[in-house]
């Protein structure tokens, strides 16, 4: 089996003011991969953090998670083709028809965020995600009060801050889950769970970018229920 990496970046139709600065493009690599019979898989990898380049987002998908994630996909996607059946029959007899996805409302303004966020109500969305900490933080705080007046109880809301904050201003800010809220700081992230700042947070465990550097199982086991923290997610590059 052979196989090769083919870098893409899709361009936002406009940019994501987020906490760790404004996002104009996405860029990953699809792996295709065949064997000798004619047959190809097609894998992903889309690593977390923004790149700035084709070169920095070549480097990046050769290394782990991302490269033995795209590599299993194709390699599950290649079954599938030989076999005649979906990807999606590889990880159960019954496949879902559709997967739930939140909608990313982008505008920075208050009103525009509800406008936003409106439209994606009545197109039957049941979660928004909004981007936070690029501005003030109580700026954020009307922006979701705003979102949430205008979709109403129902509507679930996902804010993310990516690492924006320091511990003061997360203590004064979050009351309900949210991603990333501290840059880099596992022992903050804990005070805020124990003074129940934090009810499951969302943490991003970077390693080798200088943040929190996360091995073992034990490890993560323990920062896990430190944090009691629902998701982890170890970047690599």
């Amino acid at each position: 089996m052979r196989g090769e990496f083919v870098p893409y970046a899709i361009a936002f139709r406009t940019p994501v003011a987020t906490g760790a600065g404004p996002w104009t493009v996405r860029r990953g690599a699809w792996l295709r991969v065949a064997d000798g019979e004619g047959h190809e898989g097609l894998g992903e990898a889309a690593p977390l953090e923004p790149l700035a380049s084709a070169q920095e987002a070549a480097l990046a998908v050769e290394c782990e998670p991302w490269r033995a994630g795209a590599l299993d996909l194709a390699r599950l996607d290649l079954e599938g083709r030989r076999s005649g059946r979906p990807l999606a029959a590889a990880w159960g007899a019954t496949p879902r028809p559709s997967v739930a996805c939140n909608a990313l409302v982008t505008a920075a303004g208050i009103e525009a965020a509800a406008e936003e966020a409106a439209a994606f109500a009545a197109q039957g969305y049941g979660t928004v995600k909004l981007k936070v900490g690029a501005q003030a933080p109580e700026a954020d705080i009307a922006r979701v009060a705003e979102v949430r007046r205008r979709v109403g109880p129902a509507m679930r809301i996902r804010v993310d801050a990516n690492g924006a904050w320091d511990e003061p201003t997360a203590r004064r800010v979050i009351v309900r889950r949210i991603a990333e809220p501290l840059q880099d700081d596992a022992a903050a992230m804990a005070t805020l769970r124990r003074i129940g700042a934090v009810p499951g947070a969302v943490v991003m465990v970077r390693r080798g970018h200088g943040g929190v550097d996360v091995g073992s199982a034990g490890e993560y086991a323990e920062l896990a229920d430190e944090v009691a923290a629902h998701v982890l997610v170890e970047t690599s590059r």
